[in-house]
């Protein structure tokens, strides 16, 4: 009898460090297998992933290649991992859609799974069936995030207009990264005009994307190259990874692109079902997003000026910025751009170091620098090393003394351009944000299944859970407080 206990409780604790079950989901008069893993701290009312494997493949297969579970216990999601039948999918009936569906509802059912937050990736042939799972699920996701695989023989079809990330090998010899018009299932064009298609077709400006490479900014071991397609009104982003020399697989490179966490960081930007603000009164501003910060010197936004200022003559700089973290030092150095000397940083003759300010997370602030142009400036550099976190700057006003003219051109975005804006070779990542949704605040204690953990969650201004907060401003316990 003592043995048999002995064995129970090692059954208990099994289940308990995995968190990790078969669950059973019915589709009409089937049952259908998903295999799902609950973190341990996972959130009240958590976000879903939807993780679809490859041809020929399993979902123990996708769980390893993926590393989901592993993003899920420092997130606090929940991911699940559907099984085709006969480990292949439907990629043109119903059949399949349906099962997605039903996981979807099951897991709402089962795990009290944000409906807002629900996001599907897939590998190969489950990026065949996540593309063909837009055209009537698409108002069900908040983002898709496909890995080497395409819709083939058809045209971008949704019933929304859902933000995508794809990730693809220029290397893949099955879903060709340069197409395969005589495809026996319809063909398919190369991955680049794939992804442009459904670009253009999502409403993005297709002509002018905006192209990080190498990608992620600052490495020097590869040159992986991030395409992003962006329609601010809809506030719908389409991208593509291109991972240079990588074959048919879900990379998660230590020193390169890890396809998991740009997913993840992708999809939790997104969420459905928010008060939108009507186009006329949205606010746009330029978005920088900075992921490392170690160097002081090492994380710039930059403005090149249409026209240089004029050498002894006075001006004003105002701005407003806004940080999603505190910012130990935003800094304005201006530069002069023809100069020889533009890089020689310590005590060039051709930069002008200005005050730097402290800024604290939070809603926006102004900024204003006065200074008389020691040379011909027509570079200005904002430098927010030592930072990780998003800064948002709207609003720069330039005036020469006695002078009323802007000279800084579309200074508040409403061209919807950031035209003559830059990062340097480092990073950060940018783009031409807005307020299209408005936060709904904090309604529940969106995070911990503990009941005794609850009483010490930490969230944003804007209801997030955080779960080991640094520094910014925080809801703790009712009260807000401020982390330095």
């Amino acid at each position: 009898m003592k043995k048999i206990m002995t064995l129970v409780a090692v059954a208990m604790m099994a289940v308990g460090l995995h968190a990790q079950t078969w669950e059973e989901v019915k589709v009409g008069a089937t049952t259908r297998k998903t295999l799902t893993y609950v973190p341990k701290n996972v959130e009240k009312s958590p976000a879903l992933v939807i993780s679809l494997h490859g041809m020929n493949q399993d979902p123990e297969f996708q769980q390893k290649q993926t590393q989901w579970n592993a993003l899920a216990d420092t997130e606090g999601f929940i991911v699940t991992y559907p099984l085709g039948n006969n480990r292949m999918w439907d990629t043109s009936g119903m059949g399949d859609v349906k099962f997605v569906e039903a996981v979807m509802k099951d897991m709402e059912l089962k795990h009290n799974v944000d409906r807002n937050r629900i996001y599907l990736s897939g590998f190969s042939m489950g990026s065949w069936l996540g593309y063909h799972c837009l055209e009537t699920l698409g108002d069900k996701f908040a983002a898709f995030g496909p890995v080497s695989g395409v819709d083939i023989g058809k045209q971008p079809k949704a019933n929304r207009m859902v933000p995508i990330m794809h990730i693809h090998g220029t290397g893949d010899d099955v879903f060709k990264y340069t197409g395969d018009p005589h495809h026996m299932a319809g063909g398919y064009p190369s991955i680049e005009e794939y992804v442009k298609k459904w670009a253009a077709y999502e409403g993005c400006d297709a002509s002018n994307p905006q192209v990080i490479r190498p990608y992620p900014a600052g490495r020097k071991t590869a040159n992986d190259t991030r395409t992003i397609y962006n329609n601010v009104n809809d506030d719908v982003e389409v991208n593509l990874i291109s991972i240079d020399g990588k074959g048919h697989w879900h990379s998660n490179e230590p020193n390169g692109v890890n396809s998991t966490r740009e997913l993840w960081n992708f999809f939790k930007r997104h969420q459905l079902n928010q008060a939108s603000v009507p186009v006329e009164n949205r606010n746009y501003f330029i978005r920088y997003e900075s992921t490392v910060g170690e160097n002081l010197w090492d994380r710039q936004a930059v403005y090149t000026l249409p026209k240089a200022l004029e050498k002894d003559a006075k001006y004003t700089l105002t701005m407003k910025v806004r940080t999603s973290a505190d910012c130990a030092e935003l800094g304005f150095w201006p530069i002069w751009n023809a100069s020889t000397n533009k890089n020689q940083w310590g005590g060039s003759a051709d930069v002008q170091y200005l005050a730097p300010y402290p800024v604290e997370a939070g809603e926006w602030k102004t900024l204003t620098w006065k200074f008389t142009a020691q040379f011909p400036l027509d570079t200005f550099q904002f430098v927010f090393g030592g930072y990780t976190g998003n800064l948002d700057i709207d609003d720069l006003v330039l005036v020469k003394d006695g002078i009323t003219e802007n000279l800084i051109d579309n200074g508040d975005f409403s061209k919807n351009h950031i035209q003559g804006w830059s990062a340097n070779w480092q990073g950060p990542s940018y783009y031409l944000a807005n307020d299209a949704y408005q936060s709904t605040g904090i309604t529940l204690p969106s995070v911990v299944a503990q009941p005794s953990q609850q009483d010490d969650a930490y969230y944003t201004l804007q209801g997030v859970r955080v779960s080991h907060p640094t520094s910014g401003i925080f809801i703790h316990k009712g009260k807000k407080i401020v982390m330095k």
